[in-house]
């Protein structure tokens, strides 16, 4: 997995415990990180909140969930 998918994943796993059904606001939602992190919380069940840029931004992140 690369960097940007482990930083994700160790963020939201280890150290938050995401869990289903909890909400998760991603601040920066469409760089690598983020959308990692938008991916992993929507795997895991969560709502993902995205912070707004823009709406192709937006549409791309609901697109990666």
């Amino acid at each position: 997995m690369p960097t940007v998918g482990v930083t994700a994943s160790c963020g939201l796993i280890d150290y938050a415990d995401i869990r289903p059904r909890q909400s998760v606001f991603i601040n920066g939602a469409m760089g690598g990180v983020g959308q990692a992190a938008a991916q992993i919380a929507g795997a895991k069940g969560a709502l993902v909140i995205a912070g707004r840029v823009g709406p192709a931004d937006i549409d791309a992140a609901e697109a990666a969930e």
